[in-house]
């Protein structure tokens, strides 16, 4: 089992269908249907905890993951675009650092932020 295997197994145990995955060797990009019955920061604590086990217990033992996360949400007409973005996801990296991508995700976010004070 592989480890975005173990991640989406987690999702999925927690009644989340996961519709995409991919990442690089240090971070992980998901897409998944929410569970409204589960909170969103209970839902990633179990996933987080849940996978982790797993990927120690078949992959390495010293896994584990760190204390941040960045999660967004998209409509249903967006979610085809988002698939080819995940699936560019390694490319993207190769031009682009983690850090500059959260750099500009950040300022996005605020961007919307101010736009919704008004």
């Amino acid at each position: 089992m592989g480890v975005y295997k173990c991640i989406m197994d987690s999702f999925e145990n927690l009644g989340c269908r996961v519709q995409g995955i991919n990442g690089t060797e240090n971070h992980v990009h998901v897409i998944y249907h929410a569970n409204l019955n589960i909170s969103l920061d209970e839902l990633l604590k179990k996933v987080k905890l849940s996978s982790q086990f797993e990927i120690r217990k078949k992959h390495n033992q010293c896994f584990s993951w760190e204390e941040g996360l960045f999660v967004y949400t998209t409509c249903k007409k967006d979610l085809f675009t988002e698939k080819l973005m995940l699936k560019q996801e390694g490319f993207k990296h190769e031009m682009i650092s983690l850090e500059e991508e959260l750099y500009y995700l950040r300022k996005n976010y605020e961007k919307a932020q101010q736009l919704d004070q008004y």
